[in-house]
């Protein structure tokens, strides 16, 4: 699968460089995760982080599962998808979100 362009893996980039992350949370829906293995190879291969897919949280895929990613020691979270918003975060959190093409 290739990662779609909705995905913005630049700015995925520019926020784990910014914030030199070392542990990076990809938090994906489940519609999302059959992109997983490409995703983390591309963000791999340009930012030589560690990696971790978040795909099956106990929450609604609108909130960030930091508690995840807490005990995978992550330094940020990268939520793909919908966002409710409902709470703040206690680990920085770059939104990518759903992007619908118009013709």
């Amino acid at each position: 699968q290739r990662v779609p362009s909705s995905f913005e893996l630049e700015r995925c980039c520019e926020f784990i460089r910014n914030g030199d992350f070392n542990r990076v949370a990809l938090q994906l829906p489940s519609e999302y995760l059959k992109y997983a293995v490409d995703l983390v190879n591309v963000l791999k291969a340009k930012t030589d982080k560690i990696l971790f897919i978040l795909g099956d949280s106990p929450y609604h895929t609108c909130c960030v599962d930091e508690i995840q990613a807490q005990k995978l020691n992550c330094s940020c979270v990268i939520h793909f998808g919908n966002s409710c918003f409902s709470r703040e975060t206690n680990i920085p959190t770059l939104y990518i979100y759903n992007q619908l093409e118009v013709d």
